[in-house]
């Protein structure tokens, strides 16, 4: 189900999915976050302008350098929005070209899906760009095989009341949250995506994480390998900054994370792909000219 926006009045701007791709709520979870008012309609939000600067933003605090480019890359996609005073919000349906709800139209997408399977991952697991450290590491990742702390408890080596999130979030620890959708950890996604030139509505599942991931860009084989390496950078890089937190070494800021991760994405790419000629300075400034993405 989308919104289709009419006055506004009825549609909620964070939570609805009125855009189409999901909700802002689910694109911008870091804008959300901070935003005062979560459950401001549309209309209020026109009122209030949210251009850049607009009142419409009232935020618990200011935006760090990376934050402000999340705004930025929200006020863009709300630049040609127009509401239409005369006219009243409603559902639209998806699944159904005439946008009315079928039974029949549930049924057929219901029946038609395809699961995931993890076993088909061999170009994301053994990937040659990465050390094979990773590629291991990697398996038990899409294999739901890492000592989480909801693992750890399964198997009676944690007790119920150690089940919270490394990333300090208040939650209980699972794979999926932790690498996904954890305040401080999934944030990073965000960062990453927006370096490489794209934006994405991230599932909180890992292997439609990856395939989302790597899908993100119209691209041949080889660019997506690389792809794929810079996720696997991703998740090795969360995982060991988790357990920093754990065993109480010095935390990283979500910034210095992120420049970690450019910087062991590079040095893999240096050390293990011939024809990758690109300075460090030209891969963080601008990877997506790196990977001859225009």
């Amino acid at each position: 189900m989308v919104r289709v926006v009419g006055n506004g009045e009825r549609v909620l701007f964070w939570k609805d999915n009125w855009l189409g791709g999901g909700s802002l709520e689910t694109r911008f979870p870091r804008l959300f976050g901070l935003a005062v008012a979560q459950e401001i309609s549309m209309a209020e939000m026109c009122r209030l302008s949210w251009s850049g600067g607009g009142e419409g933003w009232q935020l618990r605090r200011r935006l760090f350098v990376w934050e402000e480019g999340l705004l930025v890359e929200c006020c863009l996609l709300l630049a040609n929005v127009v509401l239409q005073v005369q006219e009243l919000d409603k559902w639209r349906w998806l699944l159904d070209p005439d946008g009315a709800y079928s039974v029949s139209s549930t049924y057929y997408w219901l029946t038609h899906q395809v699961p995931v399977d993890p076993s088909s991952h061999k170009d994301v697991v053994w990937n040659k760009l990465v050390p094979l450290k990773v590629s291991l590491f990697m398996w038990r990742l899409l294999n739901n095989r890492l000592p989480t702390k909801d693992n750890l408890i399964r198997r009676e080596i944690l007790d119920g009341d150690s089940a919270l999130c490394s990333g300090a979030c208040g939650k209980e620890e699972t794979l999926s949250h932790l690498f996904f959708d954890c305040d401080f950890f999934g944030a990073i996604w965000y960062a990453v995506a927006s370096w490489l030139g794209f934006s994405f509505v991230p599932p909180r599942e890992a292997n439609a994480h990856v395939m989302h991931f790597g899908g993100s860009l119209p691209m041949g084989h080889g660019v997506r390998n690389v792809l794929y390496l810079v996720w696997a950078t991703c998740c090795w890089s969360i995982w060991k900054e988790r357990n920093n937190h754990i065993f109480k070494v010095k935390a990283l800021s979500t910034d210095q994370l992120v420049g970690s991760i450019k910087m062991v994405s590079w040095w893999w790419l240096k050390t293990r792909k011939k024809d990758f000629s690109f300075d460090r300075h030209q891969w963080w400034s601008n990877p997506a000219d790196c990977l001859g993405i225009h």
